[in-house]
């Protein structure tokens, strides 16, 4: 089947090419594709003497089909040569934001025109962004370039069935990237082609080195079914059938299928704001770029009980479902007395790291918390709870 072929290789070229030397198989066979960039940039825009250590591509589905997207470019800040090549990197796109997302925007565009053309299925790009961001992970400073986008018409839709992957069918990953590819909440997985790694909730991930085959990858998603009583038990003690799997014959066959609380893996694609502009914040002349800088991630493990380890729900408020993702943070705060590490918001709840920074970085815009950093780690704050741990 070629139908995502030729989509595949402009995919190739738009992601691969970016990261510099080492291209994949993919990337040589459509570098006619990537001719008009010039020696000294990627197509990107990036400099080619960036060269990243992971790259992370990730896709946010939505129940029209649409998806929002996120291409990080992550490097680890090792030595003061590294870390000055990054902050000019940092500058130089601050300054010229308008240039580095032209260049993005003409390069997806073409990729996503091509997917279009090869799924038969009408497609666009908007809401093209781009952000740099120094985090901290552990003792390591690691330096990211984020280029998020909203990809429209990315999945096929068939009433409430929702299924991804044709536009990148037989893509290849390289050893240092990653394809992740999430679903709304209230759905459930039906079917991936190949099987993900790292399962989490409400996600699938692939880490190259990896070539996908024909139809694939294929991810299939549906709402997920309303729960179901626990059937009666019999006066002798034994139940006529349950939905816990141990007895009864109403359950349907799952064999081959992850069950959605088991599914899942580190997203890093949630476009932060809508996919509106990403701004840096601006530095103070004492300030190290470690310090001005939110960071994604942040070292130490969950506070005290208050939530257990799924997320599901709290000993004295409803269950998670039935609250927002502002909801469940401003809900944990509160049970560890109004303050806790970043970290600890993505070990309890189940985040990934992607997502708890956007999260917590639209509660800050709207001023329902605050944030700040002690060492290398970001702490959140209810506004009210000043001085609650003191």
């Amino acid at each position: 089947m070629e139908r995502g072929v030729a989509a595949c290789l402009v995919v190739a070229v738009v992601v691969v090419s970016a990261v510099a030397p080492g291209a994949s198989a993919a990337s040589a066979a459509a570098t006619g594709a990537a001719a008009e960039s010039s020696a000294q940039e990627s197509p990107f825009g990036l400099p080619q003497d960036f060269d990243p250590d992971t790259v992370s591509l990730g896709a946010d589905l939505q129940a029209d089909g649409d998806a929002q997207w996120q291409f990080t470019y992550r490097m680890t800040l090792e030595t003061d040569n590294e870390t000055q090549a990054f902050e000019e990197l940092w500058a130089d796109i601050n300054e010229n934001t308008s240039e580095y997302l032209d260049r993005f925007r003409d390069r997806i565009t073409n990729t996503v025109d091509a997917a279009a053309k090869a799924t038969d299925r009408e497609m666009a790009v908007d809401n093209v962004s781009v952000s740099t961001r120094v985090n901290s992970l552990n003792e390591d400073s690691l330096g990211d370039v984020t280029y998020s986008f909203e990809w429209q018409g990315f999945a096929a839709v068939d009433g409430d069935t929702v299924t991804a992957g044709d536009a990148l069918e037989g893509f290849y990953l390289d050893n240092k990237t990653s394809l992740t590819v999430s679903w709304p909440s209230g759905y459930a997985l039906d079917s991936v082609d190949p099987i993900g790694s790292e399962p989490r909730e409400r996600a699938v991930q692939w880490s190259g080195p990896l070539e996908f085959g024909a139809d694939q990858p294929r991810v299939v998603v549906a709402p997920a079914p309303e729960p179901t009583t626990t059937a009666a038990t019999t006066t002798d003690g034994s139940g006529t059938g349950g939905d816990d799997g141990t007895s009864g014959s109403g359950g349907g066959d799952t064999s081959g299928l992850f069950v959605p609380a088991a599914v899942g893996a580190v997203v890093a694609v949630l476009v932060v704001g809508g996919g509106g502009w990403l701004y840096l914040q601006k530095r103070g002349p004492d300030d190290d770029p470690g310090g001005a800088v939110d960071a994604d991630t942040g070292g130490g493990g969950p506070g005290a009980s208050g939530a257990d380890g799924s997320g599901d729900e709290t000993d004295d408020g409803p269950p998670s479902e039935l609250l927002s993702n502002e909801e469940r943070v401003e809900q944990f705060l509160e049970s560890e007395g109004g303050r806790a590490k970043q970290q600890a918001v993505v070990e309890v709840l189940d985040w990934t790291e992607a997502k708890t920074s956007q999260v917590v970085n639209e509660m800050q815009d709207e001023g329902t918390i605050e944030k700040f950093r002690i060492g290398r780690e970001n702490v959140l704050k209810l506004p009210d709870a000043d001085d609650l741990d003191e």
